[in-house]
This record gives C-alpha cells, sequence and structure tokens, in this order.
C-alpha cells in the first residue's frame, strides 16, 4: 500500500516574529517560507508577533496590519515564557480574555493566512485530501507550563489537537537545517565540541554539543545545560534611543511615530547588523524626519551622524555580555575534556561586530592547537529552525540533560528524627507511623537521562471495607535544591500532572502477616507509580500489575 504524502508545516514562534515553513513529504527537498503577510507589500519571511483588539473584545488587526502607534498586544511569546515579566502585554489584555486566549487568537490569524497561501498554490481539493502535520519550536529553557499552554492555544486555534501537535527545540531544528542542508560538507568530525549561538531581538541563547556521529546519519549530544541571556539586539536598539533622546532632547518627544519608526528600521537594518570596527566606514547617518539641523547635535539635513566610537558605546554592553557567557560555556567545556573548535551562530540577530569580537577574542580558544575558533554562519540562519523543523529529523542523541528536579508524591514510614510532625499519620489497619506529603525525586537537575527509560515507584494501599476506592498521583516538578516534602516550603513546589483513578475492579491481595501485631480486616493493592522519559515529554502513569489505570503527559523541561 503506498504511503499517503503529508504536508508539514512548521511555526518558529520567536522573540522577533514568527516564521512560518511547509513541505510537501513528496518533495521533501523543497522547502517553502511565508514571504507575504497582511499589510505589508513588501516580501518578508518574518510577521510580528503582535495583535489588536476592538473594544467588543474581537480581533481587530495582527501583524503587519498594526500601524505604527496603534495601541497593540507585542512579544507574544512573552506571555509563554517569560510570564513574570509580562506584566505590560496583560494590562492590554481584554477583560474576556486570558493569555491563552491571546496566543489562540494571534495563532487562529497565523493558521487562516498559512492556509491561504498554500491553497492559493495547489487549490481547496489538494488541501482538503493532504493530511497535515503541524510543528512548533520552543526556546531552550521553555517551561511546562509555556509549552502547555502553546499546546492549550494551538488547539483552541484550530492546529490539531494537543497530543497529535509537535514540539522541536529552536537549536536542534536550526542544527539540523545548517548542518545537512546549508554547510556541505559538515565541518565537523566525530568527537569535535560546538557551541551554538543563538543571537534573538530579545535573548541569546547557548549551549556546547559534541559530534557522536556523522554516519550513517549526524548525531550530537549535549554537552551543557543551555545558557540564556536578557542580551538581544532591542537592548542595542533601546541604547541607540537613549543616545538619540541625550543628542536631541525633548524633541525626541515630538517625533511623530512614523518618524520614529524609520529611525530604528534604518539603524537596525543597516548600523546594528552590519558595522564592523575596521576603519573602513567612520560615520553612519539615521534619518531623524522633522528634527531641524543642529550641528552640535550631529543633527543635519534630517540625519543623525553616528561616529564609529558612538556605535562601540552602543554595542559595548550587549555585545561584551555575550562574550562573557560564550566564553563561559567554553571553560566548562574544557573543564570536561571537549574541546570547542567551531562556534555555530544562528538566528535572525548576530550583528557583525559580534562575529568580528568572536573572531578576535583571545581569552578564550577551545582549539587543542590554541588556533582562532571557527566561526560559521549558515546562510539561512534566519529562517534555519523554521526550515529544521519541516524535515522531521532529530539529531540530538537520546540522551538529554533535565533543567529541573522532577518527583513523585508518595507515603513511607515516619522517621522521628527526619520527617516534620504535621507529616505524621497511622494507618488505621495496622497502626504503623506514616510520613504524608512525601516526595521521591527521580530525576535530578542536570542529570543525563536516556530516552526510554522508566522510574518506578511501588507501594502498596490498604483497603478496608467501605473505604473510597479512588487514588490520586501527583507529579512535582522544582528548579532548586529540592525539599523532601510537598508542604514545605509550602505551595512553592510546582505541581506538574495529576492523575486520579478508581481502583474498584483492581486485584487485591490479602495483607502480609505480621506475628504479634494486631491488624484490622482489610486488604491490600499493589500499584506503581511510573515515570517515562520520552523524547520530548514525560509519561506519568499509575500501573497495577501489567494494566495502566491512569496516566498523563508532561512536557520534558530538558
Amino acid at each position: 500500500m503506498a504511503t499517503k504524502h503529508r504536508l508539514r508545516v512548521a511555526i518558529d514562534f520567536a522573540y522577533n516574529g514568527t516564521v512560518v515553513a511547509w513541505v510537501q513529504t513528496a518533495k521533501p527537498e523543497d522547502v517553502n517560507i511565508i514571504m507575504q503577510w497582511p499589510g505589508n507589500p513588501v516580501a518578508t519571511f518574518l510577521v510580528p508577533n503582535e495583535i489588536s483588539y476592538a473594544a467588543t473584545g474581537k480581533v481587530e488587526r495582527w501583524g503587519y496590519e498594526i500601524k505604527p502607534g496603534k495601541e497593540k498586544l507585542a512579544h507574544l511569546q512573552f506571555l509563554l515564557w517569560y510570564p513574570s515579566a509580562a506584566g505590560g502585554i496583560r494590562k492590554l489584555i481584554p477583560n474576556t480574555k486570558e493569555p491563552v486566549d491571546v496566543i489562540a487568537d494571534y495563532l487562529s490569524c497565523l493558521r487562516t493566512h498559512t492556509i491561504a497561501v498554500i491553497t492559493s498554490s495547489f487549490g481547496a481539493a489538494f488541501l482538503n485530501a493532504t493530511p497535515v502535520d503541524w510543528i512548533f519550536t520552543v526556546p531552550e529553557i521553555a517551561s511546562d507550563d509555556g509549552k502547555a499552554l502553546l499546546l492549550q492555544a494551538a488547539e483552541s486555534a484550530g492546529i490539531g489537537k494537543k497530543h497529535t501537535i509537535q514540539l522541536i527545540r529552536r537549536m536542534e531544528a536550526a542544527l539540523v537545517w545548517s548542518f545537512l542542508k546549508d554547510i556541505k560538507p559538515c565541518p565537523l568530525k566525530v568527537d569535535d565540541g560546538f557551541v551554538i549561538l543563538d543571537c534573538g531581538k530579545g535573548t541569546v541563547d547557548i549551549i556546547s554539543c559534541k559530534v557522536i556521529a556523522l554516519n550513517p546519519a549526524l548525531v550530537v549530544k549535549e554537552c551543557s545545560t543551555a545558557t540564556r541571556g536578557l542580551c538581544g539586539s532591542n537592548l542595542i536598539t533601546q541604547k541607540f534611543e537613549m543616545l538619540v533622546r541625550s543628542r536631541i532632547g525633548g524633541r525626541f518627544g515630538k517625533m511623530s511615530a512614523m518618524s520614529r519608526s524609520m529611525m530604528q528600521k534604518m539603524f537596525n537594518e543597516t548600523v546594528l547588523l552590519e558595522f564592523k570596527d575596521n576603519g573602513e566606514v567612520d560615520t553612519y547617518f539615521v534619518p531623524l524626519a522633522g528634527v531641524s539641523d543642529d550641528p552640535a547635535a550631529g543633527v543635519e539635513d534630517g540625519y543623525l551622524l553616528l561616529t564609529r566610537e558612538d556605535i562601540k558605546s552602543i554595542f559595548a554592553p550587549v555585545i561584551n555580555e555575550i562574550i562573557s557567557l560564550t566564553g563561559d560555556q567554553i571553560k566548562a567545556a574544557e573543564k570536561e575534556g571537549l574541546h570547542i573548535s567551531t562556534i555555530l551562530c544562528i538566528g535572525s540577530d548576530t550583528p557583525e561586530y559580534l562575529i568580528q569580537r568572536l573572531q578576535t577574542e583571545g581569552s578564550w580558544s577551545g582549539k587543542a592547537d590554541h588556533s582562532p575558533i571557527a566561526i560559521l554562519l549558515p546562510p539561512n540562519r534566519l529562517t534555519a529552525a523554521a526550515r529544521g523543523a519541516t524535515l522531521g529529523i532529530r539529531i540530538f542523541s537520546h540522551t538529554m540533560k533535565a533543567q529541573i528536579y522532577y518527583g513523585v508524591g508518595c507515603c513511607g514510614t515516619f522517621e522521628s528524627e527526619k520527617d516534620p510532625i504535621e507529616n505524621l499519620s497511622y494507618c488505621p489497619y495496622t497502626g504503623s507511623a506514616m510520613c504524608h506529603n512525601r516526595i521521591q525525586w527521580v530525576i535530578k537537575q542536570g542529570e543525563e537521562i536516556e530516552e526510554n527509560t522508566a522510574f518506578t515507584i511501588s507501594s502498596t494501599r490498604r483497603i478496608g471495607a467501605g473505604d473510597d476506592m479512588m487514588f490520586t498521583g501527583t507529579l512535582f516538578g522544582w528548579d532548586q535544591s529540592p525539599p523532601g516534602y510537598s508542604n514545605q516550603p509550602s505551595n512553592a513546589i510546582q505541581t506538574l500532572c495529576t492523575i486520579s483513578t478508581d481502583f474498584k475492579g483492581a486485584p487485591k491481595h490479602a495483607p502480609a502477616q505480621r506475628p504479634g501485631i494486631p491488624t484490622a480486616p482489610h486488604s491490600e493493592i499493589k500499584y506503581d507509580l511510573v515515570v517515562t522519559v520520552l523524547s520530548n515529554r514525560i509519561l506519568f502513569q499509575i500501573v497495577v500489575g501489567d494494566v495502566t489505570y491512569a496516566s498523563g503527559l508532561v512536557e520534558l523541561n530538558a
């Protein structure tokens, strides 16, 4: 029977905007990037993560349809990955909506446009007859809550069911495209170490890796926990605006929204990305429409003059921070015996000045012979994550480093020298002192985990006549030194998953004989709480014998 061809649509929902790529599985080499967006006559691969609402709470505009100066909700990914820093966005959310509804509204607009673009190429009949796989990229340090919110929003937007939507780490997707498509032949050898540097507008993600195999397939192993710095290119733009304000004073506030937008656009697209400290160009000009000439402030004929030293001062804090974070990764790898030979730069906001500094930085060098580290700039690095996600190829080894602790709620024998008295209770059937609210941590933060590894906690439920047969299992998460109990510190531990089952009908056993210890009539149910690590999720189960009574899935924060 012939395999049915499918469409694979990848959504790279990043800080600086969204990239959408799609491919037919019948033509896997022909990856398409959506370049036309409503409200923007210029072809571009990126659509802003922005949405605006009417007074009624209905979506009014999205992406490029929103004109400069209009009230809008921007940088929507903050609602997923940085909820504690999304206060400004939350204030603009209509009263009738929650953050997940805002994400769903944006994704609904994105889905509608994506389907329209594909339909225009192949027709509605083809699309109706062809299954569609949807894939989202997620950042390296993405919380379980954020992933769950993304899946819920995507399902509400009509992008498949939560359990069918695929998630892939953004760095892995970009690496797939860069090393399998853009850079041929692959310049790395087995056992080579390299750093992935993903520079965006808001954040910079860095991780160290090692090549495990090249043939028959590329396999890469992570050798460090990902580092995230809040040192994206937006901070450079902000520093530039501060310099402009210091030069022209109150006239900055009198500039129209369109004039400020054009000023930022020119700076971001030319100076920010193209500046090099090589002496070839000593002055740069940025438009300041509507600002009168002021030679003392460097304003002439509607342009602001920036010297090479001006630009270096604007760049310095951000570039220095990225250099420092990259150096920390390289030094940590060297301590583990891994020599870094290459830095792979991906992301849409990698300044030329950063590349220049990386090439000339002398405080670290990962090569065994201390020669300069090679800097690789894939030609499609701006869209590499979306392109790579469409291929359905995973190249990271099946060993992952957990970013947090994972533990299971359990009950055990009370230990008076260790357990808090408030967790003490007595078994009504055996009279044994028991400790409740205990957590058994099965996965440690930073631990390397093999895919399909299962952690099993075996226990016994004692049942008497007329007892409630319901049972609940809880999976907890914690990102600091883990406490031993779910109620200490109170309410601070994150509940990742709660599953419940009715043990009615489960096989019961006679209680073990305890000579000299009186017991009340009861029976016992032997059960297991099982935590299984999948490729990007954790499966949590309640199992009796070989029968699964309840299960839940949690996105793996690894």
